[in-house]
Protein backbone atom coordinates (compact mmCIF):
# COMPACT_ATOMS: atom_id res chain seq x y z
CA UNK A 1 0.00 0.00 0.00
CA UNK A 2 1.14 3.71 -0.89
CA UNK A 3 3.76 2.01 -3.36
CA UNK A 4 2.94 4.40 -6.15
CA UNK A 5 6.97 4.68 -7.30
CA UNK A 6 6.96 0.94 -8.04
CA UNK A 7 3.29 0.54 -9.20
CA UNK A 8 4.09 3.17 -11.93
CA UNK A 9 7.79 1.84 -13.34
CA UNK A 10 6.33 -2.23 -13.45
CA UNK A 11 3.56 -0.22 -15.33
CA UNK A 12 5.61 1.38 -17.54
CA UNK A 13 7.51 -2.01 -18.50
CA UNK A 14 4.14 -2.88 -19.58
CA UNK A 15 3.77 0.21 -21.97
CA UNK A 16 7.26 -1.17 -23.40
CA UNK A 17 5.69 -4.20 -24.96
CA UNK A 18 2.00 -2.92 -25.65
CA UNK A 19 2.20 0.97 -25.69
CA UNK A 20 -1.89 1.06 -27.41
CA UNK A 21 -3.31 -0.94 -24.47
CA UNK A 22 -6.05 0.40 -22.98
CA UNK A 23 -6.63 -1.55 -19.94
CA UNK A 24 -2.93 -0.50 -19.02
CA UNK A 25 -3.64 3.25 -19.71
CA UNK A 26 -6.52 2.35 -17.58
CA UNK A 27 -4.63 0.97 -15.15
CA UNK A 28 -2.29 4.05 -14.79
CA UNK A 29 -5.54 6.31 -14.28
CA UNK A 30 -5.85 3.89 -11.49
CA UNK A 31 -2.70 3.93 -9.63
CA UNK A 32 -2.70 7.66 -9.77
CA UNK A 33 -6.71 7.67 -8.23
CA UNK A 34 -5.03 5.73 -5.60
CA UNK A 35 -2.46 7.84 -4.89
CA UNK A 36 -4.90 10.88 -4.93
CA UNK A 37 -3.39 12.45 -7.75
CA UNK A 38 -7.16 13.00 -9.67
CA UNK A 39 -5.73 15.07 -12.39
CA UNK A 40 -3.11 12.78 -13.84
CA UNK A 41 -5.41 10.12 -14.65
CA UNK A 42 -7.68 12.45 -16.98
CA UNK A 43 -5.27 11.67 -19.74
CA UNK A 44 -4.76 8.12 -19.31
CA UNK A 45 -8.47 7.34 -18.98
CA UNK A 46 -8.88 9.76 -22.42
CA UNK A 47 -6.46 7.97 -23.93
CA UNK A 48 -8.26 4.76 -23.06
CA UNK A 49 -11.13 6.49 -25.31
CA UNK A 50 -8.43 7.73 -28.02
CA UNK A 51 -7.32 4.38 -28.63
CA UNK A 52 -10.89 3.78 -30.43
CA UNK A 53 -11.74 0.63 -28.78
CA UNK A 54 -15.19 0.64 -27.25
CA UNK A 55 -13.63 0.50 -23.19
CA UNK A 56 -16.90 1.46 -20.89
CA UNK A 57 -14.61 1.40 -17.76
CA UNK A 58 -12.62 4.14 -19.66
CA UNK A 59 -15.90 6.53 -19.94
CA UNK A 60 -16.61 4.98 -16.35
CA UNK A 61 -13.16 6.26 -14.83
CA UNK A 62 -13.03 9.35 -16.84
CA UNK A 63 -16.68 10.02 -15.34
CA UNK A 64 -15.22 9.33 -12.04
CA UNK A 65 -12.03 11.30 -12.29
CA UNK A 66 -13.64 14.64 -13.20
CA UNK A 67 -15.95 15.79 -10.50
CA UNK A 68 -12.80 14.76 -8.24
CA UNK A 69 -11.17 17.79 -9.94
CA UNK A 70 -14.46 20.26 -9.55
CA UNK A 71 -15.06 19.81 -13.60
CA UNK A 72 -18.59 19.22 -12.71
CA UNK A 73 -20.08 20.46 -16.82
CA UNK A 74 -17.19 18.79 -18.49
CA UNK A 75 -18.11 15.42 -16.38
CA UNK A 76 -21.54 15.11 -17.77
CA UNK A 77 -20.54 14.27 -21.27
CA UNK A 78 -18.79 10.89 -20.46
CA UNK A 79 -21.44 10.18 -17.70
CA UNK A 80 -24.31 10.68 -20.24
CA UNK A 81 -22.62 8.78 -23.33
CA UNK A 82 -21.43 5.66 -20.36
CA UNK A 83 -24.84 4.48 -20.17
CA UNK A 84 -25.93 4.86 -23.98
CA UNK A 85 -23.04 2.59 -24.51
CA UNK A 86 -22.87 0.02 -21.86
CA UNK A 87 -26.58 -0.23 -19.80
CA UNK A 88 -25.73 -3.94 -18.71
CA UNK A 89 -22.60 -3.42 -17.55
CA UNK A 90 -23.24 -0.29 -15.78
CA UNK A 91 -27.06 -0.16 -15.21
CA UNK A 92 -28.23 3.14 -13.32
CA UNK A 93 -24.98 4.59 -12.72
CA UNK A 94 -25.53 6.49 -9.51
CA UNK A 95 -22.54 9.48 -10.48
CA UNK A 96 -24.76 11.51 -12.94
CA UNK A 97 -26.64 12.32 -9.20
CA UNK A 98 -23.73 13.60 -7.97
CA UNK A 99 -22.75 15.71 -11.03
CA UNK A 100 -26.32 17.22 -10.82
CA UNK A 101 -26.10 17.69 -7.05
CA UNK A 102 -22.96 19.25 -7.75
CA UNK A 103 -23.47 21.76 -10.73
CA UNK A 104 -26.89 22.67 -8.50
CA UNK A 105 -29.48 21.06 -10.02
CA UNK A 106 -30.34 19.89 -6.85
CA UNK A 107 -34.44 18.95 -8.03
CA UNK A 108 -32.55 16.78 -11.30
CA UNK A 109 -30.10 15.19 -8.29
CA UNK A 110 -33.03 14.09 -6.38
CA UNK A 111 -35.05 12.79 -9.15
CA UNK A 112 -32.25 10.66 -9.67
CA UNK A 113 -31.59 9.52 -6.82
CA UNK A 114 -35.13 8.45 -5.97
CA UNK A 115 -34.85 6.07 -9.23
CA UNK A 116 -31.71 5.14 -8.02
CA UNK A 117 -32.94 3.99 -4.87
CA UNK A 118 -35.36 2.26 -6.21
CA UNK A 119 -33.18 0.23 -8.97
CA UNK A 120 -30.90 0.03 -5.48
CA UNK A 121 -33.37 -3.07 -4.27
CA UNK A 122 -33.32 -4.95 -7.87
CA UNK A 123 -29.71 -4.59 -9.26
CA UNK A 124 -26.09 -4.62 -8.24
CA UNK A 125 -25.99 -0.73 -7.84
CA UNK A 126 -23.26 0.81 -5.46
CA UNK A 127 -24.14 2.26 -1.99
CA UNK A 128 -21.43 4.39 -2.12
CA UNK A 129 -22.01 5.89 -5.09
CA UNK A 130 -25.74 6.70 -3.97
CA UNK A 131 -23.97 8.12 -0.22
CA UNK A 132 -21.64 10.38 -2.64
CA UNK A 133 -24.86 12.00 -4.14
CA UNK A 134 -26.52 12.36 -1.05
CA UNK A 135 -22.62 14.13 -0.14
CA UNK A 136 -23.22 16.62 -3.01
CA UNK A 137 -26.54 17.61 -1.91
CA UNK A 138 -25.29 18.27 1.30
CA UNK A 139 -27.23 15.59 3.21
CA UNK A 140 -24.33 13.88 5.84
CA UNK A 141 -27.33 11.86 7.66
CA UNK A 142 -28.68 9.93 4.82
CA UNK A 143 -25.04 9.64 2.69
CA UNK A 144 -24.29 8.13 6.36
CA UNK A 145 -26.99 5.68 6.52
CA UNK A 146 -26.20 4.67 2.46
CA UNK A 147 -22.60 4.33 3.73
CA UNK A 148 -24.03 1.87 6.30
CA UNK A 149 -25.72 -0.08 3.87
CA UNK A 150 -22.71 -1.12 2.19
CA UNK A 151 -21.63 -3.29 5.10
CA UNK A 152 -24.59 -5.92 4.35
CA UNK A 153 -23.66 -7.11 0.95
CA UNK A 154 -19.85 -6.02 0.62
CA UNK A 155 -19.48 -3.33 -1.83
CA UNK A 156 -16.39 -3.48 -3.51
CA UNK A 157 -16.27 0.44 -3.93
CA UNK A 158 -16.59 1.38 -0.01
CA UNK A 159 -12.38 0.60 0.15
CA UNK A 160 -12.68 3.65 -0.96
CA UNK A 161 -14.58 5.64 1.40
CA UNK A 162 -11.04 6.41 3.29
CA UNK A 163 -9.48 8.66 0.50
CA UNK A 164 -11.84 9.46 -1.86
CA UNK A 165 -12.16 12.88 -1.12
CA UNK A 166 -15.57 13.17 -1.75
CA UNK A 167 -16.21 11.66 2.11
CA UNK A 168 -13.98 14.35 3.42
CA UNK A 169 -17.22 16.21 4.80
CA UNK A 170 -17.76 12.79 7.22
CA UNK A 171 -13.91 12.64 8.27
CA UNK A 172 -14.73 14.65 11.46
CA UNK A 173 -17.71 12.80 12.18
CA UNK A 174 -17.60 10.04 14.95
CA UNK A 175 -20.14 7.05 12.90
CA UNK A 176 -17.83 7.60 9.63
CA UNK A 177 -14.65 6.85 11.73
CA UNK A 178 -16.76 3.79 12.60
CA UNK A 179 -18.29 2.67 10.18
CA UNK A 180 -13.78 2.82 8.61
CA UNK A 181 -13.13 0.50 11.19
CA UNK A 182 -16.05 -2.00 10.70
CA UNK A 183 -14.75 -2.03 7.17
CA UNK A 184 -11.47 -3.15 8.30
CA UNK A 185 -10.06 0.36 7.19
CA UNK A 186 -8.60 1.82 10.20
CA UNK A 187 -8.49 4.91 11.70
CA UNK A 188 -4.87 6.49 10.42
Amino acid sequence: MGRIGPALQQLQRTFDIEPQSTLFHAARGLIYVAARNYRSPIPQFRKTLDLGEPYDLGYYYLAWSLPRNHNYHEASGPLYELPARSQDTFPGVPLPAEVRARLGERTEARNLLTELEGKFKTQDLPATSIAQAYLALGDKEQALTWLAATLKPRCPSAIYIKVDPAYEPLHADPRFAALVNKMGLGTG
